[in-house]
């Protein structure tokens, strides 16, 4: 595991497949703890977040919907609470 990001909280929308899955993986791969959002496949953002994990970083999968104001706000919460703040934003979801 590199440290360069080491000590920052990350949130990714959008970020249990595809491009969003690997800016998970980079950033605990960095030495991020991260957070992302999923809107459907539970099983797929598990997933994504196992294999993040392996760099050694704490993960959070987060269910919410990007469209939805209210569900991106208690994401954002939830991250903030959990993994201390939010240095890092990625809105990566397609919506």
């Amino acid at each position: 595991m590199n440290t360069t990001l080491k000590n920052k909280s990350a949130l990714v929308t959008g970020g249990s497949r595809g491009i969003g899955a690997a800016i998970v993986s980079r950033l605990a791969r960095e030495g991020a703890n991260v957070a992302f959002t999923y809107a459907n496949s539970k099983e797929r953002a598990d997933a994504t977040a196992e294999t993040a994990r392996t760099h050694g970083s704490r993960i959070l999968p987060i269910h919410a919907d990007s469209a939805d104001a209210k569900s991106l706000t208690q994401a954002i919460e939830r991250t903030v609470k959990e993994l201390g703040g939010i240095d890092i934003l990625v809105n990566n979801a397609g919506v």
